[in-house]
């Protein structure tokens, strides 16, 4: 019994070390036998059940990585973009009614089909443009663009006012009225995704009823002002139009993302991905066939014999 005594007091009093302990057993073991000498106490440990191997990855997020989706401001940008689309695509789906008038007055010794080169090359110019405004936008923001486009836009209009030859709507309404409306349709398409994630298909909606409001507008515009006004006053009236609708979206949109640092270019690697290549060749698709028929229809309705107020009413309920 002594010696007995005697091996549990030198057993306490020896350092205990965690590389004895080789698991709950020997910690049971040992704390059973150290209550001879000092009190100790352990307290068994179990290994978890199960040690996930999922990897996880953190990234810090930014205030422009949270979309406002919504709120005054938001659709304020929304607003502006409706007045941009409304002079840009607008007038767009209303030149027939520009053609109709051209080929009966200034052009009457063309052909509809060479007449057609200048409204054709006005809605090339206002959607192949968007390839390279696009990256332009995406560097310098929408401000500039906005400014560039509006001054390009009014001056053409006006500029038409005074035109009698072929080559003179060429240039003046086919190209420079062309490339403004490519800058302010591009610029008032990009600048809503800045503010939208999860309501950005509302919020662009909204935006692109500005194209079917002024397909509506500007076509009863022209034929009231041509037989009111004449055709420089009505020209100018138009401008005069065109030129509030683009200011009042100067003042309403803006981006909000960072600039992009890299140089205004066409990234044509986004071609590699055989989704986006249909989505493209679809959109071009669909473009071609409304922009197309909205330019040719009033012609056409007015060589079946009907009246010109006959096409811009068929054509206002087209747009609509």
């Amino acid at each position: 019994m002594a010696l007995e005594q005697k091996s549990a007091a030198s057993i306490a009093e020896q350092p205990w070390r965690s590389t004895d302990l080789q698991g709950p057993s020997d910690l049971s073991a040992a704390h059973s036998t150290a209550s001879y000498g000092r009190p100790r106490s352990f307290e068994i440990v179990e290994p978890p059940a199960q040690i996930s191997t999922n990897t996880f990855h953190v990234r810090d997020t930014t205030p422009h990585d949270i979309f406002p989706d919504g709120g005054t401001r938001s659709w304020v940008v929304v607003l502006g973009s409706f007045f941009l689309l409304m002079s840009s695509y607008g007038m767009m789906n209303s030149t027939g009614v520009l053609q109709s008038y051209f080929a009966s007055h200034q052009l009457s010794d063309y052909t509809s089909s060479v007449i057609g080169w200048i409204p054709g090359l006005f809605v090339f110019c206002g959607l192949g443009l968007g390839a390279q405004v696009g990256p332009m936008f995406d560097r310098y923001g929408p401000t500039g663009i906005l400014i560039a486009g509006t001054a390009c836009y009014v001056a053409g209009l006006l500029l038409m006012a005074e035109c009698q030859l072929y080559w003179q709507f060429i240039l003046t309404f086919g190209v420079l009225t062309g490339m403004g409306a490519a800058l302010l349709s591009t610029a008032a398409i990009s600048a809503v995704p800045h503010w939208f994630d999860r309501r950005v298909g509302l919020a662009m909606g909204t935006a692109m009823a500005g194209a079917g409001v002024g397909g509506v507008v500007f076509p009863w515009v022209l034929r009231a002002g041509f037989k009111d006004l004449g055709y420089k006053w009505t020209m100018r009236l138009l401008a005069l139009i065109v030129g509030t609708l683009c200011a009042m979206g100067i003042a309403f949109v803006r981006s909000r993302l960072p600039r992009s640092q890299s140089k205004p270019s066409i990234n044509v690697r986004a071609f590699q991905d055989a989704r986006f290549t249909w989505l493209t060749m679809g959109t071009f698709i669909m473009e071609l066939e409304v922009f197309g028929c909205l330019g040719l229809y009033p012609t056409y309705v007015v060589m079946q014999g009907f009246g010109t107020t006959t096409s811009i009413i068929l054509l206002s309920i087209l747009n609509v």
